[in-house]
């Protein structure tokens, strides 16, 4: 969970622990008093687990306290609307819902759909049923029970909308029937924070047959990673794929497993629906392999 700094600062500095830093960064806040500074990779890589190597210093040199916050636990609320028809073109179908009120919304959630789907969809929101502001211009939604591949919500950035209308993209998928339901969900009550996502660097290793296997670079070691997501071109997938990391045991060096997933993508009508991210349990180096069963298959483009 990501973790904010509030302190009034001019300079952060990463340290070891000790008074030989590792590195630094110069920030300039906002304005006087508190600021909010939110933990980059460079950051955490460098002042260790929990941050407890981080120290803050002002222009003079002077050490400046600070304090980590925790993003706060709330359950997340949501709202039903009333589902409202729309007339349909020839390439598209879809709804609009009322929520009564304009609330202040960030994610809707579609229930009661029938599955099997696969479909993009547009997304837009009023609040007066007249002037539309475009909420999300081509997300997915999906659920295909043979493939255990399910995602029945579309998020936006938060805005006050009373209405918000739906448009399916028909021109290469069946068109579906409304939703049994649709539920907005109130902004600020339970949306996760954002992820922290870096590109990672890799190489594509030899390896024995029907398995790929490529070395990845991370940017630092004891990084509190919580997945590996793989990006690939190929229309279908369903792979097995491991993450491994170099320990040395008894004198040793032997691949550790840190986490293993099915790998599933699927893609009909230019819409794809995946599942390409292994959870892995926080690593201890900077290096680790990623291995991925091919089978018969050519590998992951």
């Amino acid at each position: 969970m990501k973790k904010s700094l509030l302190a009034s600062l001019l300079i952060v500095w990463s340290a070891a622990a000790s008074t030989d830093f590792r590195s630094e960064r110069i920030v300039t806040p906002a304005s006087a008093g508190p600021n909010r500074l939110d933990p980059d990779v460079a950051i955490i890589a460098g002042a260790g687990t929990g941050l407890r190597d981080l120290r803050l210093f002002d222009s003079a040199g002077a050490e400046v306290p600070y304090l980590l916050v925790d993003p706060p636990a709330r359950e997340p609320q949501w709202v039903a609307g009333a589902v409202l028809p729309v007339a349909s073109t020839k390439t598209t179908s879809g709804f609009e819902v009322d929520f009564r009120r304009a609330r202040r919304i960030d994610r809707v959630r579609l229930d009661g759909l029938s599955a099997p789907y696969l479909k993009r969809v547009r997304l837009e929101g009023s609040g007066d049923r007249a002037r539309w502001t475009l909420l999300a211009a081509e997300a997915t939604v999906f659920d295909l029970p043979d493939e255990r591949l399910t995602n029945d919500s579309v998020a936006f950035d938060a805005g006050d909308y009373r209405y918000v209308r739906v448009t399916w993209d028909d021109r290469s998928s069946a068109r579906i029937r409304p939703p049994a339901s649709v539920l907005a969900r109130l902004a600020g009550s339970g949306a996760e924070p954002a992820r922290l996502r870096v590109p990672v660097a890799f190489q594509k290793r030899i390896s024995e047959p029907r398995r790929s296997r490529y070395r990845l670079t991370l940017p630092g070691a004891r990084l509190p990673i919580e997945a590996i997501e793989i990006s690939a071109a190929n229309a279908n997938v369903h792979r097995r794929a491991e993450v491994l990391e170099p320990r040395l045991l008894a004198a040793q060096v032997a691949p550790a497993a840190l986490g293993a997933s099915q790998l599933r993508r699927v893609e009909r009508g230019g819409a794809a629906a995946e599942e390409m991210a292994v959870a892995i349990a926080p690593p201890t180096g900077a290096d680790l392999e990623l291995v991925v069963d091919d089978a018969d298959n050519p590998p992951l483009d």
